[in-house]
């Protein structure tokens, strides 16, 4: 191999390592936990790991449940998020009426007894970037003490959705080291060749 084949091997190897390390395209990311109510009033805590960054676009918080949620305004739930974004009172249904909304729908099942019910809020780019910072966060959802197990099974789900900034790919160690040993025995079995 002449010194421009070399010269040439190395131009690649940079293309292919500078590709390798470009940025990723953007994905939709979406977190989702549900959980069983099992007592009355009960809260319930969703932990999220390893969340990437968002694009700073916003994204949404869905909130469905579904349980002895007829009793009037006091018979609701609360939630948050990391303590950061807060949802307030919602749930609440007076004679199979919601008064907790607006409701992407909700369904009453038996008068004064179980409803299921979704929300959808809307969060900012920076409500989103204040959550994801620590690349973890929880949803913290709380039934008032009057939320009952009538008529099981009652349940909370919560979602959340939005655009990820990508960010740079690592490229693999092992593909690397693999990737680079070829190199050197190129350079190598070039140099030798030039010395005959």
């Amino acid at each position: 191999m002449n010194r421009m084949g070399l010269k040439g091997l190395v131009a690649f190897a940079a293309i292919a390592v500078a590709m390798a390390a470009s940025p990723a395209q953007a994905a939709v990311i979406t977190f989702n936990g549900m959980a069983t109510q099992t007592v009355d009033g009960q809260d319930f805590t969703f932990s999220f790991l390893g969340v990437p960054l968002s694009d700073g676009t916003g994204g949404t918080f869905v909130l469905h449940a579904q349980g002895d949620y007829d009793g009037g305004t006091a018979e609701a739930l609360t939630w948050n998020i990391d303590n950061l974004v807060f949802g307030g009172p919602v749930g609440g249904f007076v004679n199979g009426v919601g008064v907790g909304g607006p409701f992407d729908f909700f369904t009453v099942f038996q008068p004064l007894g179980n409803i299921e019910f979704q929300r959808t809020y809307s969060l900012t780019g920076p409500q989103l970037n204040a959550i994801l910072a620590d690349s973890f966060f929880d949803v913290f959802v709380d039934l008032d003490s009057s939320v009952g197990l009538f008529d099981p099974p009652n349940y909370v789900e919560v979602t959340l959705t939005y655009n990820s900034s990508g960010g740079p790919v690592v490229p693999e160690p092992a593909s690397l080291l693999l990737f680079g040993t070829g190199l050197v025995g190129a350079a190598g079995r070039a140099w030798k060749k030039r010395r005959q």
